[in-house]
């Protein structure tokens, strides 16, 4: 079973692949670097509560959803309809 990181860094690649933001537009939507995106998407770095709240504000989600790896993916797959 996946962790809790591992899901956030699947869903935010994925949620802002499926809206074709760059990692600077989405960094910019939730006001940190481009740079810590990467290492969240990398599994490089954690994020913190607040800045998961902010990812899944920028997103329309729900926190829970980054960090749940069947919630995050259905969430992702209605992302991709919408498009």
């Amino acid at each position: 079973m996946p962790s809790p990181t591992e899901n956030l860094a699947r869903n935010v690649l994925a949620l802002r692949q499926s809206r074709a933001w760059t990692q600077e537009e989405l960094a910019g939507r939730v006001g940190i670097s481009a740079r810590y995106i990467g290492k969240i998407e990398r599994r490089q770095a954690s994020a913190t509560v607040e800045i998961v709240g902010r990812l899944a504000r920028a997103f329309g989600v729900e926190a829970s959803d980054l960090l749940n790896a069947k919630t995050g993916r259905s969430q992702t797959s209605r992302a991709m309809r919408r498009i």
